[in-house]
């Protein structure tokens, strides 16, 4: 391309791009047909030229000018269009325009998990691509407004607080922050009104008519009054003075050609009405707000419209109206489907490929996190013998991977007639015990028949309205958990508990996510079966001490008991798949101190050595033995423990036969006793303890050789 026609290209991209911004204008002014007429003309002058970034642009902007004069389905297909067209082209600010457009239509025609899933994918992309300068207050406040119409309040009060921090705490130039604060302002009053929460109400609607009134968003100042006009009715029980600012705010936003936010202020003042009884007030409001989203074609409006002029003219014996309005439902919704589902979605579906590849991709990524997370806790855990530590472990992580309100591990009692539950419930722990018989457990029914419950949503209560009681059931429906996940535990075939997941919001959890409860359950019962082996091990090892296999003198396991251990418990070690470590140490120049002091005062300082170790190996978690091997010389043993857990015992072990200062001076090296030892690790497989005890002594020849008073560490090379 020559210099000059390079320069052609850029004249015509600034002048397309000049046109665009009286686009923009027209498109603020809601002027739609001349804003139409302008964007068709940049449009082929962008096309001409080749330009993908401003034909993505431009695509944008048909949608929303479609989306202004209610034709949803054309606009839908000009958001996808261009979504696609700025995925190909990296346009990561109208890759988010377009999903953020997409999301709020789902949302409009009650599609909330495909909204809420755009609305995620939307905050992924502005994590990753911060220079797009869309901000998350946005889209917190969308969010927050699906929570609110799911009335989920806790969570979409939740979204709009985490929208207005975001908002507030961005640059003062943000025009976008701006925008939405008196809006978010005004959502958390309505919220508070549904809640009847009056005084937080009142707050928030102050604050919004603060905002709105120093940007003089004439329809933000509207709705305060709709707000205001709404607390006074629902507080004061006072409909005459409310009605007064609901005309007050109708009149105002009308002023400003608004006509969608005109009709959904009329059909709230409506309802208002209607629950007022002043039914012509109501009837006159809904059936102009009828004609409006007619006019306009609000069809995600005329549901709610219909449905409420059909009460008021049943209310008036007005039977044919009242039919009129049932037969509109139902064409609305044959309209839903047949122009929606099957000219609609089918071209998002066909558009939507690429992006679910894209999704899919992220989602593999976030499972290779999750599993990666998941192997690391299972390690974990099956290394652990405690029950509290395991639990705590267990909580923390899965609140990490899973957006969870309670977690609850559950385990029955070694006569299987009582069930313990250890509950996580949002930072909060407590245990309850109930008889394996308890009725009213969700826990305990889970346990008893061995299946699952899975529910989604309120929904997916009918699928269990057969083989639960009443009783359960009746909980299902009435609780603020609306998302539940329970899988039984097993020991190899045998039932030893339950674990749950649980959520406050519907939908919260996904078949992916019960996958992972189910890995997650079958590590807990590995877990779990280790501490069963461990406690046993400990009774054997209690069993070898009353059977005289304890060192009268260091009151340390003898010769006596390591041949029993090696021949019980040493041989199925290898199964365990976890590292070992064997220590071998003795006293240095021990026979010079005999010889020197006495053997009387050489058994007491043995005794020490000796209470040193068990002091030491008292301060590990893991399953230990110490064995006095002859004379001075004495033999460790710790499960699951590896070369740098080794390197740290060793190092407390010295460090507290120092702190004896144990005179010594027939020692070569120091005034004072002194040990060397030599450790040999395992990290996986080993073939049996002569070989083991082999590396070990290897280990002690090299420390000796060395200098003595030192350890050295050798790690066993795996078989193959």
């Amino acid at each position: 391309m020559s210099a000059l026609s390079k320069t052609k290209l850029q004249d015509e991209t600034r002048e397309i791009r000049h046109v665009i911004d009286k686009i923009e204008k027209l498109i603020l002014k809601k002027d739609c047909d001349a804003a139409l007429d302008m964007n068709v003309i940049a449009y082929e002058r962008a096309l001409a030229i080749d330009d993908t970034s401003l034909v993505c642009e431009i695509l944008f902007h048909f949608g929303t000018i479609e989306n202004l004069k209610g034709h949803i389905q054309q606009a839908m297909s000009f958001f996808v269009k261009s979504h696609n067209m700025s995925r190909d082209s990296q346009n990561f600010k109208y890759m988010i325009l377009t999903l953020n457009r997409i999301a709020a239509v789902y949302s409009l025609y009650g599609k909330t998990r495909r909204a809420l899933d755009a609305y995620i994918e939307v905050l992924a992309i502005i994590n990753e691509h911060p220079e797009a300068s869309f901000k998350r207050s946005v889209i917190y406040n969308n969010i927050g407004l699906i929570f609110f119409e799911l009335e989920a309040y806790e969570d979409a009060e939740k979204y709009y607080m985490d929208g207005l921090e975001a908002a507030l705490n961005s640059p003062k130039n943000s025009l976008q922050d701006e925008l939405v604060i008196p809006i978010l302002f005004s959502n958390l009053s309505e919220l508070y009104l549904k809640k009847s929460d009056y005084a937080l109400a009142e707050v928030n609607l102050e604050q919004s008519r603060k905002a709105s009134e120093v940007l003089d968003d004439q329809v933000g100042i509207a709705f305060c009054l709709y707000l205001e006009a709404s607390l006074i009715n629902e507080r004061d029980h006072d409909w005459e003075r409310s009605e007064v600012l609901f005309e007050q705010a109708i009149k105002l936003i009308s002023s400003n050609g608004a006509d969608f936010e005109t009709a959904d202020l009329m059909i709230k003042y409506g309802k208002q009405a209607y629950y007022a009884q002043s039914y012509d007030k109501a009837l006159k409001l809904l059936e102009t707000a009828l004609e409006k989203a007619t006019e306009h074609n609000y069809l995600q409006m005329m549901p709610v419209i219909c449905k409420t002029l059909e009460d008021l003219y049943l209310r008036e014996n007005n039977y044919e109206k009242a039919h009129a309005m049932v037969r509109q439902q139902l064409t609305i919704k044959d309209t839903f489907s047949e122009q929606w589902e099957s000219t609609l979605v089918k071209s998002f579906t066909q558009n939507v490929r690429d992006l679910e590849e894209n999704r899919q991709l992220e989602e593999l990524k976030r499972s290779i996190r999750t599993m990666k997370m998941l192997a690391e806790v299972g390690q974990s855990i099956t290394a652990s013998i405690d029950i509290k530590e395991i639990f705590n472990i267990v909580s923390t992580t899965i609140t990490k991977i899973l957006n969870l309100s309670s977690f609850a591990l559950g385990l029955l009692n070694n006569e299987k007639t009582h069930l313990l539950q250890t509950i996580y419930d949002e930072g909060n722990y407590k245990e309850v015990t109930h008889p394996i018989d308890y009725d009213n457990s969700f826990m305990i029914w889970c346990v008893r028949n061995k299946k699952e419950i899975i529910i989604y949503s309120s929904e997916d209560i009918l699928n269990y309205s057969e083989v639960m009681n009443e009783k359960l059931i009746q909980r299902l429906e009435k609780s603020e958990l609306k998302s539940l996940l329970f899988c039984p535990m097993y020991i190899d075939e045998t039932i030893i508990g339950g674990v749950t997941v649980q959520s406050k919001t519907p939908y919260n959890f996904s078949y992916v996510d019960l996958e992972v409860l189910r890995l997650l359950t079958s590590y807990i019962g590995i877990a779990i079966n280790n501490i069963h082996k461990s406690q046993k091990l400990i009774e054997s090892n209690k069993k070898l001490a009353v059977a005289s296999r304890i060192d009268d003198l260091t009151s340390l396991l003898n010769r006596r008991a390591l041949g029993d251990y090696i021949a019980h418990d040493f041989a199925n070690l290898d199964r365990s798949m976890l590292p070992l470590a064997m220590v071998m140490l003795d006293l240095d120049y021990f026979k010079q101190y005999n010889d020197l002091y006495g053997h009387s005062q050489g058994d007491h300082c043995l005794t020490l050595v000796a209470n040193q170790i068990t002091e030491t190996l008292m301060g590990l978690n893991h399953l230990h033995f110490a064995f006095r091997f002859g004379g001075d010389e004495f033999l460790i043993i710790v499960h699951n423990c590896d070369a740098i857990g080794c390197q740290e015992m060793l190092n407390s072990l010295f460090n507290k036969i120092g702190d004896l200062k144990i005179e010594h001076l027939k020692s070569k090296i120091s005034n004072q006793v002194t040990i060397t030892a030599g450790a040999s690790i395992v990290n996986r497989r080993f073939t049996n303890y002569t070989e083991v005890f082999s590396n070990a002594d290897e280990a002690l020849y090299l420390a000796k050789n060395g200098g003595r008073n030192r350890y050295e560490i050798l790690v066993l090379k795996e078989k193959s």
